[in-house]
């Protein structure tokens, strides 16, 4: 094997392993919220805050998309039928919410959509305690946009894929002209 064959095998490896390192690989962590639920700096940090039942639960990958039906707003803007994202296992601080509520939801919006987390603030309850009256929702309400970011991410290693590749036929023409 030339030094040429054993570069391209070495890359060819190396894309390998980063590419199954990035379709493989599962967030390791555990969550340790520092503030109480009910702390009130957690209410003004969210952007949007309701009290609402969930009435659809959906597991799709890492993510669980929560539906709720919405019954007041205390801040920002929430539609009747409201999706929020967040994590599906509580280890990943995701939401672990059980039965049908009704629950304060603190969330915050990415521009594609509301996402809470165990450390949000989102708590069973039957109102928020100290938001006043609040307002009724929007009308409304729609699937989960979670395809963008998925999208985003194939696109990412596809194009990690196409580089590595290019750099391995710009290889195999450099060391063809060499070895003649």
């Amino acid at each position: 094997m030339t030094g040429a064959s054993r570069l391209r095998a070495g890359l060819l490896a190396l894309l390998l392993a980063v590419l199954g390192a990035a379709v493989l690989a599962s967030p390791a962590s555990a969550c340790s919220c520092v503030r109480p639920a009910d702390d009130p700096a957690l209410f003004e940090q969210a952007a949007v805050v309701f009290v609402g039942t969930v009435v659809d639960d959906r597991r799709r990958g890492s993510t669980r998309t929560l539906t709720f039906a919405v019954e007041r707003v205390f801040k920002g803007a929430a539609t009747s039928q409201q999706q929020v994202r967040t994590h599906v296992e509580p280890a990943t601080c995701g939401l672990g919410l059980e039965g049908a509520g009704p629950f304060l939801v603190q969330a915050g919006d990415t521009g594609r959509g509301l996402v809470a987390d165990a450390c949000g603030g989102t708590r069973p309850t039957a109102r928020a305690a100290g938001a006043g009256g609040g307002h009724p929702p929007l009308p409304g309400g729609g699937p989960p946009s979670d395809v963008g970011p998925r999208l985003g991410a194939i696109a990412g290693v596809l194009a990690a894929a196409a580089a590595a590749l290019t750099a391995v036929a710009v290889l195999q023409r450099r060391s063809g002209r060499s070895e003649r």
